[in-house]
């Protein structure tokens, strides 16, 4: 049984790549040292309860001039837990650092680990790797052929699209920043003061959702950033810069809540085409397919529901700000924000790596948005 491979994720922590990886001096050593995926393909059955699979991957490197050295060739695990029956075919992706650029022939097989009740892996059959949701995505099945490595940013594994994170988030804050232009220049608002408040809101937006990465993922830096650490962030930021440009902060703030929201519609997307955040793997039919950066399966699209929960925010303070009058200075933007935290507590459950693991501090924060909200929505409708 051969493997499909590609390169990798540039945002995955080579530290978690297994025993093939290479120590680096500094995150550019990282990013440009060149490493191989391989990739395996399986039939996880259709009935009977989850269950743990382990795939061992072995490699060499073809056209080796004189001994081989330890760095020619690997033999590296993947374990997949859970491996859900019905979700049609699965990929199991390994990176391999700390070997020597050229070609390789990589092999992979599924092996039976100490203690664990034996299940049969079969490979899946050529021609049903999937092609949805985007067409534009090319997953081959397993496949027979000598292997490349790459640099990591060049590299590709089944089910994502290096770039797409970036470059959606980046379409998402520059379609919030230019409907925020519009809705205040209709209410006779200095556009180019507005436009120096929303810059500085977004860098300390990203700052905050940097950080807020940074701690809950213990130490990683450059994998991503987090989405509940952006927008208070920004929310503050824009708060503090409209207060010192001397400008009308309820009436700037009301018309950010759908710029921000409609924003985060846009680029939430991105993280279901890189391979974060994604949900549980699941049986259900309206399951969609999609990667975690490692294992391909059907999934629990929490992405794509938190982009129609931002898009449902976004619509209806837009329809708030350009049809209610008067408005209860920046209820919009704290109702807002409430609501998408309210709905995040409900997504986060249902993600594969939920970040708030105890129910009390989950309970919590359904408890306080639920309380601004409802009080938000209370003082709007007394103005």
């Amino acid at each position: 049984m051969r493997s499909a491979a590609r390169g990798r994720d540039a945002r995955q922590d080579p530290r978690a790549s297994g025993a093939g990886q290479a120590a680096s001096t500094s995150w550019v050593d990282t990013v440009l040292q060149e490493i191989l995926t391989a990739t395996f393909w399986f039939d996880p059955g259709t009935d009977g309860e989850p269950y743990a699979a382990t795939v061992r991957f072995r490699g060499r490197r073809t056209r080796v001039s004189g001994k081989p050295s330890a760095r020619d060739s690997f033999v590296q695990e993947e374990t997949i837990d859970p491996v859900v029956p019905g979700t049609g075919p699965v990929s199991v992706t390994t990176r391999v650092y700390g070997i020597n650029p050229g070609k390789w022939v990589v092999t992979a097989e599924p092996v039976a680990r100490a203690g664990a009740r034996p299940r049969p892996l079969f490979p899946a059959a050529a021609g049903t790797a999937p092609r949805r949701p985007w067409p534009w995505v090319r997953v081959e099945p397993t496949d027979e052929r000598a292997l490349q490595t790459a640099i990591a940013p060049l590299a590709r594994v089944p089910g994502v699209i290096p770039g797409a994170y970036s470059v959606l988030v980046a379409l998402g804050m520059l379609f919030g920043v230019l409907l925020l232009l519009a809705l205040v220049d209709a209410e006779g608002i200095a556009r180019g003061p507005v436009l120096g408040a929303a810059v500085a809101a977004l860098l300390a937006g990203l700052a905050g959702g940097k950080t807020y990465y940074i701690v809950q993922q213990r130490g990683k830096r450059f994998e991503g950033w987090c989405v509940q650490g952006f927008v208070p962030a920004t929310a503050l930021a824009g708060l503090l810069a409209l207060v010192l440009l001397g400008l009308p902060a309820g009436v700037v703030l009301n018309a950010a809540a759908p710029a921000l929201f409609l924003g985060v519609a846009i680029g939430r997307p991105g993280c279901f085409l890189a391979g974060c955040c994604g949900g549980r793997a699941t049986s259900a039919p309206w399951g969609l397919w999609c990667s975690d950066q490692r294992v391909g399966a059907r999934r629990i699209p929490t992405q794509l529901v938190e982009a129609l929960l931002g898009l449902a925010i976004g619509v209806t303070t837009l329809v708030l700000f350009t049809q209610v009058r008067p408005l209860l200075p920046g209820a919009l933007l704290v109702g807002a924000v409430a609501a998408y935290t309210l709905g995040r507590q409900l997504i986060l459950p249902l993600r594969s790596d939920p970040r708030m693991r105890s129910s009390t501090g989950r309970t919590v924060t359904v408890v306080l948005a639920a309380l601004v909200l409802g009080i938000d929505v209370l003082l709007s409708t007394l103005v």
